[in-house]
């Protein structure tokens, strides 16, 4: 073949491929239009992996299989940046592989994220790991339970509990976020049919950011909640909703994650953002407890085999529900989940123990008759008590202070015969110890503000500082252990003052 003749071929070689690859983004359309194909083009890839891809067709395996061991070794060496890209790569070549969309997101938000200082940085890679899974997986993979469960694990596990040094900074931003977009609003129904710009701009942002739609917010919020949607395991049970939806053959995986976070949502699924000090405080969401009660017993049904682990977790929350609806001032509901338990687990309950005896013995043991101790849980309830009052969080308030009195009285009991000696100071000169300490300033968590709030809401808060002198009243009952209370004096503050010694 002539030198002419070669440069003529070449020159049309060149001239096929260059029309080919004008042509290809077109047909590459046309290819996702008709649906045969679910694989996108790499894009910004070098020249010889883009070619490589289209060229060899089904040897895209191959190729993802040698950028997976590049990508390991990026990650040892602490490349995480091109680790990423590689890793981008590779779920575009192969983005029916489940399991490496769920490795690859559990490595940014449980590995990689934790060799970074900077909570703004970690979060940045948890982030990245939610909108993995969440924005590509799942729209690509919908019928992949494993998917789901995993985003739904991201966000009760390394958000929602306390592994991560950083979990508070999560927490918040989450927080802070759903508050301004959904917290607002009277309903959900604002964010399915918005009227007003502003709700239209939080729907949008909901819809296309977080990938929520908001008619689905209101079913999981109506069979499993009432939810807090700034509490991140409330879209943990979102996302795990969705995948029993989509997966409903896979229902047990997806409903363990439900009561899983369901039962974390009882524990610190209500959220109160101090408008006295813009804190936020994490506290249980008792509307939840029937409905967790409920999912657990189906789930002891349905899976036999897993029976006696649930049956444990159920176990538990019981207690939790009985200790909370007790320091929440709601006795009735508190005694019907004791009796449920000593019903259910009578090996659990000893019999002929009163419903305040056992939430006091779940909090402290009086085996070693230590008064330190004893006191310092006593003026911890305490302390709560005035947090709670100062935030107008009276339910609360009063059943911390009705767990102070108790624990109080059951040390004082145990220790009678040697009361002199080893006995607790009454609950009113306890509590007179804990305000003067808030008004000295020396309890981080009040503010003056709140200081302001108990002055206005306990008529004698000031008093029991040690900032006016005591009113005249009649000689208290010389009697009394300090563990009765008095009725409000019909004042606005709505709490029963601390009793009097």
């Amino acid at each position: 073949m002539g030198t002419g003749r070669k440069a003529i071929l070449g020159i049309i070689a060149v001239a096929l491929i260059a029309a080919g690859g004008f042509n290809q983004k077109g047909m590459n359309e046309i290819r996702r239009e008709v649906g045969l194909t679910r694989v996108d083009p790499l894009e910004n890839a070098p020249p010889l992996l883009a070619f490589s891809t289209v060229a060899l067709g089904g040897f895209r395996g191959l190729i993802a299989n040698y950028l997976w061991m590049r990508a390991n070794r990026l990650q040892l060496e602490g490349r995480y940046f091109e680790m990423v890209q590689l890793s981008d790569w590779i779920t575009r070549l192969q983005p029916n592989f489940t399991q490496v969309w769920k490795h690859l997101a559990w490595n940014m938000a449980y590995n990689i994220s934790r060799n970074f200082r900077s909570d703004r940085d970690r979060w940045l890679w948890v982030q990245s790991g939610i909108q993995l899974l969440r924005d590509q997986a799942i729209p690509l993979n919908p019928n992949q339970p494993v998917l789901y469960e995993e985003l739904a694990w991201i966000f009760h596990d390394k958000m929602g509990k306390k592994i991560d040094d950083a979990h508070f900074y999560f927490k918040e931003l989450w927080a802070r976020e759903f508050n301004r977009h959904v917290m607002q609003y009277p309903s959900l129904d604002n964010l399915i049919n918005p009227q007003t710009e502003a709700e239209k701009a939080s729907a949008a942002y909901i819809r296309e950011y977080h990938k929520l739609d908001p008619v689905f917010m209101k079913e999981v919020d109506e069979k499993y909640g009432p939810l807090d949607w700034r509490i991140t395991d409330s879209h943990a049970i979102y996302w795990a909703a969705l995948g029993l939806k989509r997966c409903p053959d896979k229902s047990i995986v997806l409903k363990r994650a439900i009561w899983q976070s369901m039962k974390a949502v009882l524990d610190r699924g209500r959220l109160i953002i101090s408008p006295l000090s813009d804190t936020l405080e994490y506290g249980p969401n008792l509307w939840v407890a029937d409905k967790v009660d409920k999912i657990m017993l189906e789930l002891i049904e349905e899976t036999p085999e897993r029976a006696e682990y649930v049956r444990r977790a159920h176990r538990n929350f019981l207690e939790d529900a009985t200790y909370y609806f007790y320091t929440h001032n709601r006795q009735e509901e508190a005694m019907e989940y004791y009796k449920r338990l000593a019903e259910l687990y009578p090996d659990f309950v000893e019999k002929g123990v009163g419903l305040s005896d056992y939430v006091v013995a779940r909090v402290v043991t009086f085996a070693d008759l230590n008064p330190n101790r004893a006191r310092l849980v006593v003026e911890g309830y305490l302390e709560t008590f005035f947090y709670y009052t100062a935030l107008m969080e009276d339910d609360l308030a009063q059943g911390n202070l009705a767990m102070a009195t108790q624990i109080h009285q059951r040390y004082n009991e145990k220790v009678a015969d040697r009361i002199q000696e080893i006995g607790l100071p009454t609950i009113r000169e306890l509590s007179i110890q804990k305000a003067s300490e808030i008004i000295r300033g020396e309890v981080p968590r009040f503010n003056e503000n709140m200081i302001l709030s108990l002055k206005s809401r306990m008529p004698d808060f000031a008093e029991l500082a040690g900032e006016i002198e005591p009113a005249d009243t009649e000689d208290p009952d010389p009697d009394s252990s300090g563990t009765g209370s008095r009725e409000s004096d019909g004042t606005s503050a709505g709490v029963n003052p601390v009793p009097d010694p």
